[in-house]
């Protein structure tokens, strides 16, 4: 009787230690991204989850970044931010939070001619 009483200890602390170190698992970081090119860049910052978009060049034409999710329920595609930047001084920049449950990727172009200056990148989260 005593040696099923200790068993059943025994399975019950290692489960409570399996369980605390399956939840102790610190989450990874996403490091920055960006992506530039001679017209401007588009930043992402993961400290606080702030996305910053450039214009470098003063050509008329300003550039645009977009973050696209893709759904871990189905798949589908949607862009959730547009950020733009152009004909001032200042980077715009505007936050989001980016989470685990989908995926993200950041999409760039320069507005003069977007089919020759598109630039992505991997798909990422946290």
């Amino acid at each position: 009787m005593r040696t099923a009483w200790i068993a059943r200890l025994i399975v019950a602390g290692t489960s409570a230690l399996a369980l605390v170190g399956l939840t102790a698992v610190p989450a990874a970081a996403v490091e920055n991204k960006t992506l530039v090119d001679s017209h401007g860049q588009f930043t992402f910052i993961d400290d606080g989850d702030v996305f910053k978009i450039c214009d470098t060049k003063a050509d008329g034409h300003g550039v645009t970044g977009q973050l696209q999710l893709r759904s871990g329920v189905d798949g589908n595609i949607s862009t959730v931010m547009t950020i733009n930047d152009g004909g001032d001084e200042n980077c715009d920049k505007q936050g989001f939070n980016i989470g685990n449950w989908h995926t993200y990727r950041m999409v760039y172009w320069w507005n003069g001619n977007k089919a020759d200056t598109v630039q992505v990148t991997p798909w990422f989260n946290e």
